[in-house]
């Protein structure tokens, strides 16, 4: 079910009706909004066969609810690396350039587009340069500034927005009380994705590892160290996410913002950290949490990366 984007919907709803498609679409925005949702419903209605697609009736339409229709290939980074390779693109190449099985759309979903390294970004963009006849190229992008602006301009570019808070609300299940809908949209900051990943336990484990975070913030340089060896192994984006939304929170006592504050119940102990750092050094702090994802991808050791962040903070 998409929640939002209707005026993202309605514009490729228009393009599916009038048949009027581009070669290549690049939606793009913050992760977790509801992008890569959107991109499955638009390749179910390119392939479809109905007059209103996606119909969800057709023999198309029933092959790709099961993941069965043969013209449709999600690019993604292989299990055991952090790129999408060139050897991907060249073998993506090689199927599309293949008549379709169903005579029909070959349609092509790679995500995230910003892990294309510099060897297959370059083949990727021949493929944007000499599109396969019958074939749609949908490409899936947190981070824009990181593509060349080549694929840029060669693709319809569609920008996907933060949710507003109170639609996230409404489409969280009614199990929770007010309370935690409260929690998990201030928590979620308009990523749909996100709030809908939550239940009771994870909101419990979410508290738990804020007040372990807390604590190694306000610890001695050598306790840090320790901490983070620790618990390096466990580091994930969601880990990153979190305490880069903690130190937002003090960022915005800091400045008198607390109304714009996520972690309410932290109130005292977030401003109370934010009255003993000064406000450069807690925007370079942010900004180091920031670019860490980018960093983490160019194999610079992980350890270094949150000392680098933590020992001076």
């Amino acid at each position: 079910m998409i929640i939002g984007h209707e005026s993202i919907v309605k514009y490729l709803t228009k393009a599916l009706s009038s048949k009027h498609l581009a070669h290549a679409y690049l939606f793009y925005g913050p992760k977790n909004v509801g992008k890569t949702t959107v991109a499955w419903w638009f390749a179910k209605g390119l392939i479809c066969q109905g007059n209103q697609p996606p119909c969800g009736q057709c023999s198309n339409c029933a092959a790709f609810a099961k993941s069965l229709y043969p013209d449709f290939y999600v690019i993604e980074p292989l299990p055991e690396g952090r790129d999408i390779t060139i050897e991907q693109i060249r073998h993506l190449k090689s199927k599309v350039s293949q008549t379709a099985f169903y005579n029909s759309r070959k349609v092509v979903i790679l995500r995230p587009a910003e892990y294309l390294n510099s060897e297959s970004v370059n083949a990727f963009l021949k493929m944007l340069e000499e599109p396969p006849a019958d074939t749609i190229l949908i490409l899936i992008c947190n981070n824009i500034e990181s593509l060349p602006a080549t694929i840029l301009s060669r693709s319809t570019m569609l920008k996907f927005s933060l949710l507003p808070q109170h639609q996230i609300e409404q489409a969280l299940s009614d199990d929770y009380t007010r309370e935690q809908k409260k929690f998990i949209t201030n928590l979620a900051q308009g990523r749909i994705g996100q709030a809908l990943c939550f239940n009771s336990e994870k909101i419990h484990g979410i508290i738990e590892a804020e007040k372990k975070v807390i604590k190694m913030l306000k610890s001695a340089p050598d306790q840090k160290i320790s901490w983070l060896t620790e618990n390096l192994a466990s580091f994930d984006d969601n880990f990153v996410d979190l305490t880069t939304s903690l130190i937002r929170d003090i960022l915005l006592h800091k400045i008198n913002q607390s109304d714009f504050c996520i972690h309410t119940y932290l109130t005292s102990e977030l401003k109370t950290i934010s009255t003993t750092h000064s406000l450069p050094g807690l925007l370079k702090t942010l900004k180091s949490l920031f670019e860490l994802p980018f960093n983490l991808k160019k194999n610079i050791n992980p350890q270094l990366l949150w000392q680098s962040i933590f020992l001076k903070f």
